[in-house]
């Protein structure tokens, strides 16, 4: 099994020597200038504004603004990890999506603009269109166009996440790819919401709220074990046999994630359980809503770790089980 990378909890700025220094005093060719510690890992992208500004998200949940110099410039906390890039608007506003859900327009005095919630995690870093709107990416399966003011243009609906960062033509085509395997060209201007689904984009709780005929799966029970032999269980007690769609990232943070569409979570569920193991280090569960609405679990896993996954099913039980186990040593 592949080793995943460990956690990057420092963005290090490195300069090389070059004849358009620009009045810079630069230090010795790849030497370091300066090292800026965040409080967590890196996974996002720094972007570089015009006054030399350098913007930074980190797993601490905060996008960072930092000077030329490396000292701190300010920082603007969100809700979740910050995976995406930053990207920078002509009239200096920053946007950067977070895993809270949100995509935020901030000022370059690191002040709020606007906030503008989607139904799911953003990893996608936002593009911004040459005539100021902002595209971006969700979990949610959704691509959004979002008009400078902070309202929504239009959303175009994927089968699955949306991860990766659109891209814009010059006849104003967008292109976005999207985990259903599909890349996707969509016509920048014409793409109208269906009525069917205008109430997804609603303001409001982030919760689903559906009808019982609408719910056809519940997940009663959540619970974790550890077994003498080291091995880390996370066990679904569910309504009926019904498993998740099961996928894993192998990145610098590691995680599990379980989808069960059409489902539910009993009452009395935490949305974040502490798991502090060897191997596990906590469970996150949101509800996304969206064409299909769906339960997500996602396991984040300790970094620096060779792991073995299992998925066991007790079909009579109606039980799902996730076994992570230290990998084995051939």
């Amino acid at each position: 099994m592949k080793k995943i990378p460990c956690a990057l909890m420092t963005l290090l700025a490195l300069y090389l020597t070059t004849l358009l220094c620009s009045g810079y005093a630069w230090a010795d060719e790849g030497s370091l200038k300066w090292a800026f510690e965040t409080g967590g890992g890196v996974v996002s992208s720094p972007a570089v504004g015009p006054d030399g500004t350098i913007y930074l998200g980190s797993n601490d949940g905060s996008l960072y603004a930092i000077n030329p110099d490396g000292t701190l410039k300010w920082t603007f906390p969100t809700k979740g990890a910050v995976h995406s890039r930053p990207a920078i608007g002509p009239d200096g506003t920053i946007y950067v999506g977070s895993w809270d859900h949100y995509l935020y327009a901030i000022n370059p005095d690191g002040s709020s603009k606007w906030a503008f919630l989607t139904k799911g995690e953003i990893n996608s870093s936002p593009f911004i269109g040459p005539d100021g709107t902002v595209y971006v990416g969700s979990w949610d399966h959704y691509l959004y166009a979002i008009n400078p003011d902070g309202s929504l243009k239009w959303a175009f609906s994927t089968k699955e996440a949306v991860l990766s960062s659109p891209a814009v033509g010059p006849d104003g085509t967008v292109y976005v790819a999207s985990w259903d395997h599909y890349l996707y060209a969509i016509n920048g201007s014409s793409v109208e919401i269906p009525e069917s689904q205008k109430a997804a984009f609603e303001e409001g709780e982030e919760e689903v709220h559906l009808a019982d005929t609408e719910i056809v799966r519940e997940i009663k029970g959540i619970r974790v074990e550890v077994t003498p032999e080291g091995k880390e269980k996370v066990i679904f007690l569910l309504g009926d046999f019904s498993p998740p769609k099961f996928f894993a990232f192998e990145e610098d943070r590691p995680r599990l994630v379980c989808d069960f569409f059409d489902a539910r979570l009993a009452k009395g569920i935490d949305h974040r359980i502490k798991v502090n193991g060897s191997l596990i280090r906590q469970i996150r569960i949101a509800l996304h809503r969206g064409s299909r609405p769906k339960v997500r679990v996602v396991l984040d896993l300790v970094p620096k770790q060779n792991y073995d996954v299992e998925q066991i099913f007790f079909k009579d039980e109606n039980i799902y089980t996730i076994i992570v186990s230290p990998a084995k040593v051939p």
